[in-house]
């Protein structure tokens, strides 16, 4: 998955728009955009995004990649 799907997933499932994520990670929303669209590739600053994501979304990647188990443990009470 490229940075882009991957940051618009991400946000996707937090309803929140990209304004959010530029806020959270203390960057200007038009210099994210460059870097989502491969118009700037600063390494350090994608690292940064990748982190970020990777933190505040283990439960919503583990979902996309198929290896989530919740739907056995969740209806399991029923």
């Amino acid at each position: 998955m490229t940075l882009k799907k991957e940051v618009d997933v991400f946000l996707a499932l937090k309803s929140k728009p990209r304004s959010w994520l530029a806020n959270k990670l203390e960057i200007n929303e038009g210099y994210l955009s460059r870097i989502l669209n491969g118009r700037d590739e600063p390494k350090h600053q994608i690292e940064r995004i990748k982190k970020f994501i990777e933190k505040n979304w283990k439960f919503e990647r583990r979902i996309l990649n198929g290896s989530a188990d919740f739907q056995s443990k969740a209806y399991s009470n029923y």
